[in-house]
This record gives C-alpha cells, structure tokens and sequence, in this order.
C-alpha cells in the first residue's frame, strides 16, 4: 500500500445485544431465513426496467408504468365494483409494493455508487452488508390501498456500522439520506406523473422523530416506550423492499411484539378515547353528505372494531392475525366473537364504504372521503352500486356499525 492509495475503514460492530433474552422476540430471529421466497412481479419488474441506464428516464418510466396499470385495473375490473372490490385493492396494492421495490434499488445503487456500501462487523468479524427496511403501515400493509391513497411507511434499518468508504459514512446518516431521496423520487410530480404522496407520521415520535431508526432502536420503542396506538398500528405492519432475510426477520419480530400476551383491559377506554378525539378533530361535519373514512359508523369505527377482536383474541386464535380487513371478516366466520348478523353487517359496510371510497377516489384524482349527498356523483355513485339511493343505504350501515362499535367499546 503505497500513500496515494484511500483507506478503507473496517465497518463497526453491530451495538445490539440489549434485547436477545427478552421474551418477548423471536429468538431465532438473528438466524438466516432456510427457505428463499420465489421470484415475483417485484424482481420481473425490476429485470424489466433495468434497461433504463439513465436514472431520470427510469424514473419517468416507472410514473407511466403506475399510471398504465391503475388504468388497466379501472378497465378490467371497475364494471363489478363490489365484486370485484377485495381483487381491485390488493391489484393496486400489489402495484405499489412492486413500484417501492424497484425504486428502492435504484436509489440504492445511487446511494452506494456515491457514498459506499454500508456494512457492519458479525460475530465472525466478518464485514457483512447492512439493511434498509421499509414498513408498509395501515392499509399498505394490509394490502389494501385505494386509486390515490397516500403511502404510510417506516423506515428500520438492520444494524449500526459504517460504509466500506473514505471517508467512511455511519450507516444512519447513509440510510436517512436514502430514504430523504426515495421520498422525494417517489413523490415528486414531473410531466409523467407522480408515483405516490408518502407520509412518515406514525414512526417513533412522529414528524418529531428520526426518519430512519435502527432495527434495535425500534425493538426498544416498541417494548418499552410505544403508546397503545402503536401497538394497534403495527397490526398491519408489513416489511418491504429490502434482502428477505431482514424483511422475514422484521415480519417475525413485529408478529410477536404484537400478538405475544393478551392486552390489558385499559385498552378500550383508550381506544374510544383516541377514536373520539378523530371525529371530533378530523371528521368533516356536514348535514348532506358524510365521510366515509373518519365518520361515526364509518371506515374507522369498523377498523376499530376488527383490530380491538385481533388484540383481544389474536393469540387465542392465530387465524385472525390478519393483515387484510377482507381476509380477518372471512376467518371471523370459524368464531362467535360477532354473531353472524354483525359479521354480515361490518363486512357489508366494509365493502361499500371501500367501494364508494374508490369511486370518489377516480371522481376527484385526489384521495378523499368525503361524499357529498344530492350531487351527481352521489347519483352516479347510487347507480354504480345498485342502490336505490346512497344516502339511505349508508345511514342505515352506518346505525348498525354504530351499534356494534358500542357493544365492543362498552358504551351501551
């Protein structure tokens, strides 16, 4: 080694070891996944647009493939509306996790050409590459998004270290200026479009908190500084767009961070508490219309129904630890923790609300909830469902998932 030639420095151990005997994480959770999952639309994706060199013409062209598909899904499935709903949400959903995952390895690329690979010291004191995780929350996670539903993710990454640099980068700041970069790629409107509106706000500490946390500094918020509204959000959470192995290991970790031990009965107060709070700040408030996702009887009151029956009784009965709210009301069907007519009734109003959500969704070109009664899109809307009037029909769901908000919440 002559004096002209860069100094790489030796990655730095990995700090976590605060939490391994804690009961609550799986233990084998630092082993390598045995089984590999197979190729999907992400990988053939990304195979597909690896002939663009140039990352603003991949870029663009990833806003016209989004745009091409959402429109390929309004043509072929948008004539059943309500048949077809559950396939519609997952298709746009299965869209957007492949969108992340090739967005993500592309300013992946971008960031370790620029600034190095980030890595870390094993056990073995072998130099290994570090991870960014990306955790699909809310209705991303559960497979579920609309037309023009924002994005809400957080960003976890695998260990502490540095990059095989120099000058060497810590792996944080490496993976917050990722992260500040795929942010911006994926919602940045140019003349192809724009990818997707993202939003932060429900990591550790909100808008107030670090963008990107590392995986053991989630562990530790989680097990010991996570509000209940927390816990109740990382119901849905799902990994994405990063190595398998890491996103099998978060997957895991938050399955039992959620599901490991039966909640206190403090959680329904709290619960009514925060659901409250929603209506009363953020629920529009009108005569003649109503909002589908934030009013009384609505969207969120049947969500919180759902996920209160999957706290409760998650661990007694592993089949409703369901991410999807169409897929947890089917295997309620195996339980009498509803009767069959509340079953009927939340699943029903679940379909319609998501339908009529869709329909404003391609109505404004914007996401938004609130429907507007004795308009023509409400008469559009009455004809596309085959109602005999929209309004009546959603009054009539919305007293009966009231009722059963109630009786769950302990307020009758």
């Amino acid at each position: 080694m002559n004096e002209n030639t860069p100094v790489i420095n030796e990655p730095k151990k990995d700090s976590f070891t605060l939490f391994k005997k804690d009961p609550r994480l799986n233990t084998s959770v630092y082993q390598l996944a045995s089984k590999k999952k197979s190729q999907d639309l992400r990988v053939d994706l990304s195979q597909e647009f690896s002939q663009y060199k140039d990352d603003e013409n991949f870029f663009d062209a990833i806003r016209q493939y989004k745009t091409e598909q959402k429109n390929r899904i309004i043509n072929e499935l948008e004539s059943s509306p309500l048949q077809n709903r559950p396939r519609i949400l997952k298709a746009l959903s299965t869209l957007a996790d492949s969108i992340l995952f090739v967005t993500y390895e592309r300013v992946f690329q971008i960031m370790k050409a620029k600034h190095g690979m980030p890595c870390f010291l094993s056990s073995y004191k072998q130099t290994v590459p570090a991870n960014l995780a990306i955790l699909g929350m809310g209705k991303l996670g559960g497979q579920e998004i609309n037309y023009y539903s924002d994005l809400d993710i957080i960003f976890v990454y695998s260990h502490r270290g540095e990059t095989l640099s120099s000058p060497a980068m810590d792996n944080r700041q490496f993976f917050v200026k990722l992260a500040q970069k795929y942010i911006n790629v994926l919602s940045v409107m140019t003349s192809a479009g724009r990818c997707y509106e993202i939003d932060t706000e429900l990591r550790p500490s909100g808008n107030a908190g670090a963008l990107v946390i590392s995986y053991d500094h989630f562990l530790d918020h989680q097990m010991n500084k996570a509000q209940t509204w927390e816990r109740y959000a990382l119901l849905r959470a799902r990994a994405m767009a990063s190595s398998w192995e890491f996103q099998d290991q978060l997957d895991k970790q938050i399955n039992k961070l959620t599901y490991q031990y039966i909640v206190n009965k403090d959680i329904i107060p709290h619960m009514h508490k925060i659901r409250k709070q929603v209506i009363k700040e953020r629920a529009a408030q009108e005569t003649n219309g109503f909002d589908i996702k934030l009013g009384e009887g609505g969207l969120m009151d049947i969500e919180f129904i759902a996920h209160l029956i999957q706290l409760k009784y998650g661990l007694i009965h592993p089949n409703l630890q369901q991410r999807s709210l169409f897929e947890l009301f089917d295997a309620l069907k195996k339980h009498d923790i509803l009767s069959v007519s509340e079953r009927t009734t939340l699943s029903q109003a679940h379909l319609y609300f998501r339908s009529i959500e869709s329909l404003l969704h391609l109505d404004k070109k914007r996401s938004d909830s609130f429907l507007q009664f004795d308009t023509s899109l409400s008469e559009l809307i009455t004809e596309k469902l085959n109602l005999t009037s929209v309004k009546e029909y959603i009054k009539d769901l919305r007293e009966d998932v009231r009722k059963i908000y109630k009786r769950f919440y302990l307020l009758s």
